[in-house]
């Protein structure tokens, strides 16, 4: 998208009057732009339209955490489509290494939005994606079916249609069989999930504010926004400490956490393909 016409959306669109293209470059997902302008800085991400959905989701992830007011994330100002393009809109933020300090406070601050009132079902009132994989939030009053139908086994369909890959499925049976045990005597209350929380989507400012950014949100069990936090590194026992201080572990969690790992080991087999499956499979053998 040419400089000019994000720069006319933000003088047209938020009242910029002096705007001035800092930097651009390329994503994983998107292209972005950054831009100082008299009413701040301001992070653009830019796609194809057909991804507007995509980027239009974010956007709501972030109002939705901003709006419990306990952990700091990009302000959302505004998602749309121009020339057949899609962009959103977001706060630039100065981000930095994550100390022993804003990790805990991360861990805290994760675990009062966890705490945060939520609605009473699970899921979401849109879907959006994990990556670029779509993310179904059908509203559902039981999350042991929630769980089980629009995470792993809609995952399951997709790499079986993607890959022709029908034996995944069948071996995942015993797991999902067993999911009134996984969950016997917990309450599940949803929680709103950052949903994708792996140690490339958090950092600090420069005060040593912990910060959040890429949701991919829904209302859900609060262990699910841990199992990440443990895939891939990035989270210190700081963190861990400072989050189990107000929500404590609940008999079980262990396991339960491998289960809502599988989701984005299945994702990431469906992404980047086959060198994930091997971690799938040793998830299901537990079972």
């Amino acid at each position: 998208m040419p400089e000019t016409l994000i720069s006319d959306i933000l003088k047209e669109k938020l009242q910029c009057s002096q705007v001035r293209l800092r930097r651009s470059g390329t994503s994983a997902l998107n292209q972005f732009q950054v831009y100082d302008t008299d009413r701040g800085d301001f992070f653009v991400k830019i796609s194809a339209s057909r991804d507007f959905s995509m980027l239009e989701a974010e956007g709501k992830g972030l109002e939705l955490m901003e709006k419990t007011q306990t952990v700091r994330v990009p302000h959302s100002y505004l998602s749309g489509i121009k020339d057949s393009t899609a962009f959103l809109i977001i706060e630039f933020l100065d981000l930095r290494s994550h100390t022993s300090q804003s990790h805990e406070d991360l861990g805290r601050g994760l675990a009062q939005m966890h705490l945060h009132p939520g609605p009473e079902d699970y899921g979401l009132d849109h879907d959006n994606t994990i990556g670029l994989t779509p993310q179904v939030n059908t509203w559902t009053s039981s999350w042991i079916e929630f769980y089980r139908t629009y995470r792993l086994e809609f995952q399951l369909r997709m790499i079986e249609e993607k890959y022709s890959d029908t034996d995944l499925l069948e071996m995942a049976e015993p797991l999902l069989n067993r999911f009134p045990d996984l969950f016997a005597g917990l309450e599940v209350k949803p929680s709103l999930l950052h949903g994708d929380l792996w140690g490339g989507n958090t950092a600090a400012l420069a005060d040593g504010t912990p910060v959040v950014y890429d949701p991919a949100c829904y209302y859900g069990h609060h262990e699910a926004d841990l199992s990440m936090t443990g895939m891939f590194g990035g989270f210190s026992s700081y963190f861990f400490s400072a989050y189990h201080e107000l929500i404590p572990e609940s008999p079980g969690s262990a396991e339960r956490i491998k289960v809502y790992q599988l989701y984005h080991y299945l994702n990431h087999y469906l992404l980047f393909g086959s060198s994930y499956r091997s971690a799938c499979v040793d998830i299901m053998r537990r079972f």
